[in-house]
């Protein structure tokens, strides 16, 4: 006879809780279930700024694959300008250095090496300027300016584990030039710029990289039906068209099998608002849907992983009743809303999901506040075996891949170091084999 699982919660030391699973009888809901259960740990609380100022929220924006996450908050006294933060289990919250005259400052990604990219506001060799991306990468402070000196603008999005960091950085449209906006890789002090001239727009801008290089982002011009998602991979652009019947496209993510998310915009129907839809891009194929939550009608992706766990929202609830924009993972192409993963449906009403690494923990903001205080960070993650090394609860050739991957690598945080003895080798080979296909 089978039976079905519902959420049980168990509030552990330190802050912690599990959702883990207690048989009942079969329902229809079964299928929707996750396939394993997840831990819930605080990551950060709100700064008290003082009356009159209310508690200032965190702002996470990126996160490594060790749970580190980098982001900011706004000044107390003065909430139009931001300070960039990081925060880790072992350090806390931390403001990051800058040079002298720097009067606003945003980290948008960190990698496992600790380089951290985003941009900041200042003045540099006595000129000022405006947004600049800018790189904290081993002790140095480097930025990367506009693509021509009368410009203004630039930032850094993210960073892979070999330094490589992409972002976007305005153009020659100052001096009646084309593009208005490059989008750039950066490596070792070399740029390389992409230009989206020959693809007929005016803008580019690059949003993730993958661990093997390959970047996702999207192109556009003065109209909504000229944006496309796009994916580039060792030199070469590809165009990544919207679903059928949609206007444009835009990428927000990708990874090592160059797997691309984001969403299409569809037209509006005389009975419908224009509407999102979550789209996925695979090589070799065109763009594909995924699952909406029932009674949603609009969806966006904004990150995947390498076991294909994508993270992202839905909105225009059908019905009273329904969180008005709930953030949800797809786990094997089924969405499951955060809320419900950690035990708390009522927490989708304030949950935001901000990120999602190769361990299959997303970073959060909000939600209840048995999760987190009013504004607080968190991090939820599989509570899966420890050789299930990509969290999508299964110990399988993907696992054995990442292990493979960093074998011989003396790393207290590699992953594949399953029994924590530094250093990734045949023992921890056999103890992934010895826990093959569990979960």
């Amino acid at each position: 006879m089978r039976t079905s699982r519902h959420p049980l919660l168990l509030i552990l030391s330190g802050g912690a809780f599990v959702v883990g699973m207690t048989a009942g009888a079969l329902n229809a809901d079964d299928m929707a279930l996750p396939p394993c259960s997840f831990i819930v740990r605080p990551a950060g609380a709100p700064a008290t700024c003082g009356f009159p100022f209310p508690p200032e929220a965190l702002r996470p924006v990126g996160m490594n694959s060790m749970g580190e996450w980098v982001g900011y908050r706004y000044l107390c006294d003065d909430p139009t300008v931001k300070i960039a933060l990081r925060w880790s289990a072992e350090a806390g919250l931390q403001s990051m250095p800058l040079p002298p005259g720097s009067w606003n400052s945003f980290a948008a990604g960190i990698n496992d090496r600790g380089t951290i990219v985003g941009f900041r506001e200042g003045t540099t060799n006595g000129i000022k300027h405006g947004q600049w991306a800018c790189i904290w990468m081993g002790g140095q402070f480097i930025e990367i300016p506009p693509a021509d000196n009368c410009s203004a603008w630039s930032g850094a999005n993210a960073v892979n584990n070999a330094d490589v960091v992409v972002g976007w950085r305005d153009g020659p449209s100052c001096k009646g030039g084309s593009p208005s906006r490059y989008a750039f890789i950066w490596q070792a002090g070399q740029v390389t710029d992409i230009d989206p001239t020959p693809f007929g727009t005016s803008s580019a801008q690059a949003i993730g990289v993958s661990e093997n290089g390959i970047v996702a982002g999207y192109i556009g011009g003065a109209t909504l039906a000229s944006g496309r998602a796009f994916r580039w991979t060792n030199g070469v652009m590809e165009i990544l068209q919207p679903l059928a019947g949609g206007l444009n496209s835009t990428a927000f993510g990708v990874n090592d099998s160059g797997t691309v998310v984001g969403r299409t915009y569809t037209p509006a129907s005389p009975d419908e608002l224009l509407r999102l839809v979550p789209t996925i891009w695979r090589v070799g194929s065109g763009p594909e849907s995924l699952a909406l939550l029932p009674g949603y009608r609009s969806g966006a992706c904004i990150r995947v992983n390498n076991a294909n766990t994508v993270l992202g929202w839905m909105s225009q609830p059908q019905q009273a009743g329904l969180a008005h924009n709930p953030y949800v993972l797809w786990i094997d192409g089924v969405p499951h809303a955060l809320g419900d993963l950690v035990g708390i449906p009522a927490a989708i009403e304030s949950t935001t999901g901000i990120d999602l690494n190769d361990r299959g923990t997303a970073l959060c903001v909000g939600g209840d506040t048995l999760i987190s205080p009013p504004g607080g960070a968190w991090l939820m993650s599989p509570t899966s075996v420890a050789a299930d090394l990509n969290g999508d609860c299964r110990i399988d050739g993907a696992d054995l891949s990442l292990l493979l991957g960093n074998w011989g690598l003396a790393n207290a945080n590699a992953q594949g170091d399953l029994n924590h003895d530094g250093r990734v080798d045949g023992v921890d080979l056999g103890l992934l084999l010895g826990s093959w296909s569990v979960g």
